[in-house]
């Protein structure tokens, strides 16, 4: 192989890790946003149930973690 070739391949070998890191991170942040988004409905359900109960978020899961409300 000579060193047009060899420099060629490895330009297409860097471009695959880049392109492969790329999606990697890609994927990451989808899942970091769409953890995120559930978390953010999660507290919303907690903050609706704790109001419906006349408590704060914090009253709620401390009763949650003890076992009294259902």
């Amino acid at each position: 192989m000579d060193a047009f070739a060899r420099c060629a391949a490895a330009a297409d070998a860097a471009t695959r890790d880049a392109d492969c890191a790329f999606w990697r991170e890609h994927r990451s942040a989808r899942s970091a946003e769409a953890l995120a988004e559930s978390l953010e409905l999660e507290l919303q359900h907690l903050q609706a149930r704790a109001f419906e109960l006349g408590l704060s978020v914090e009253e709620l899961l401390e009763l949650e973690d003890a076992g009294s409300c259902g």
